[in-house]
């Protein structure tokens, strides 16, 4: 057994052994809308797994959230998420409106986890009526590899798109107010915050000059890239903005630059050169080059600069620190 589903708006009382010997510790039960807390208390329901009153309808799980809106949610409320055969697959196409239990429902949000380690996922398109992206949404996806943002979308959660290692378009419709796109790249729509570069991009990326602030997360997990070209417009680095890059072999940060959030660099294990650009050090937290063997890395820092880099936090602990002109030779 793993769901029940019941229709009692007040729990029905029963008996302990009712469901003796079935593993409900393990199954869902399925209550009506906004009866959940009645029925984590009551005797015997309360012992349930999960308790959640999200309704499936085609391929997705809703939830109600007002008196005519719903969310997109997984069909579990926590870990995993999904029963595996009831994860959605292929082409998705979120409708505007749903209809459950005899009322129409607009769909406004996507919420948080909603398709969580859907690996079955190709694509998604995301109506005008929705205007919340909640926190990892489409985390895990890995076989997403396109994501059309309809013009209505207003907020898009931390690590919405995290870890969608085949993700390689998101498409923003042009006439949304906050979010644009460029080459499958996310931004604000003045195009001044670089939000999200797709995980599957490969190659070469050169950001525009219009982006001052390179936000959390950013380049996450974007293994393919293998050279990013940083302008002198940027004056920002977010956290864990370069993490887990691991196919940049080399990077080059501008003296525009005034501040990189922790884990920026992290686990950026093919790194081979990092050249600044500060007559100054830039203080920065020892964390910004995490899991990444800087004693085996060349840092290439401005003429006359040396010393100071062999002294600062953060930079002294590169194997090599060099001079941004002088050759290196290596054994």
């Amino acid at each position: 057994l793993r769901e029940v589903t019941v229709n009692w708006a007040t729990p029905l009382a029963i008996a302990a052994n009712v469901f003796n010997e079935t593993p409900i510790n393990n199954a869902t039960l399925r209550v009506p809308v906004g009866t959940v807390e009645q029925y984590r208390q009551a005797n015997v329901w309360k012992d349930f797994a999960r308790i959640t009153d999200s309704r499936k309808v085609g391929q997705l799980y809703y939830q109600i959230t007002g008196d005519n809106t719903v969310s997109v949610v997984p069909e579990l409320p926590r870990l995993p998420f999904y029963n595996a055969v009831n994860a959605p697959t292929g082409s998705v196409a979120i409708p505007q409106t749903v209809e459950i239990e005899g009322r129409t429902y607009t769909v406004t949000s996507i919420g948080g986890y909603a398709f969580y380690d859907c690996s079955g996922l190709t694509s998604v398109n995301i109506p005008s009526s929705v205007t919340n992206i909640e926190r990892s949404a489409f985390f895990g996806c890995s076989e997403l590899t396109t994501l059309n943002i309809g013009n209505s979308v207003t907020k898009i959660g931390e690590g919405a798109f995290w870890d969608c290692s085949g993700l390689t378009s998101i498409n923003v419709d042009e006439t949304n107010a906050i979010y644009t796109s460029q080459d499958g790249v996310l931004y604000s729509k003045d195009k001044a915050t670089l939000h999200t570069c797709p995980a599957g991009k490969a190659g070469e990326f050169i950001i525009p000059n219009s982006v001052t602030s390179i936000g959390k997360r950013a380049f996450a997990g974007c293994s393919k890239l293998t050279s990013v070209n940083i302008p002198n417009s940027v004056t920002s680095i977010g956290e864990i903005a370069f993490s887990d890059c691991s196919g940049l072999t080399s990077i080059n940060i501008p003296n525009s630059v005034t501040e990189i959030e922790k884990y920026a660099f992290s686990d950026c294990t093919g790194l081979q050169e990092v050249t600044v650009n500060w007559a100054t050090p830039l203080a920065i937290a020892k964390n910004i080059f995490n899991e990444v063997p800087i004693n085996n890395v060349t840092l290439r820092v401005p003429a006359g600069t040396v010393e100071l880099y062999r002294q600062a936090d953060g930079w002294k602990n590169f194997g090599n620190i060099v001079e941004k002109d002088k050759k290196v030779t290596k054994p």
